[in-house]
């Protein structure tokens, strides 16, 4: 029997950007996600970073948007790990709606 260990487990990587876009273009979106996701549900370790400083903000009843996140990724000494301002800003513009955040996690 020929097993292979090197399968990767399934992910998308396109949902993980939408529900991270989702957040960032509505605050409120959060809500619904915190107690579906957890950051190690992220194949991507850069979008888990990014969802657990979301969940930061959001326990701490901050608005997440992008400058409230980069600042908690640049107070975590994470925002390069995470990809960059760069990178956040790219999450918003290549997601056209938060309607489905849910329908993505």
């Amino acid at each position: 029997m020929n097993q292979n260990t090197d399968k990767l487990p399934p992910h998308d990587l396109d949902a993980e950007q939408a529900v991270l876009g989702s957040v960032l273009i509505d605050r409120d979106a959060i809500i619904g996600l915190a107690p579906l996701l957890k950051p190690a549900d992220f194949y991507r370790a850069a979008h888990g970073l990014i969802f657990a400083a979301m969940l930061n903000l959001y326990w701490r009843r901050t608005p997440t948007d992008l400058v409230t996140l980069v600042a908690e990724l640049r107070n975590t000494g994470k925002i390069e790990d995470a990809g960059g301002e760069t990178y956040l800003a790219e999450l918003i513009a290549s997601t056209p709606t938060s309607t489905h955040a849910k329908h993505y996690a």
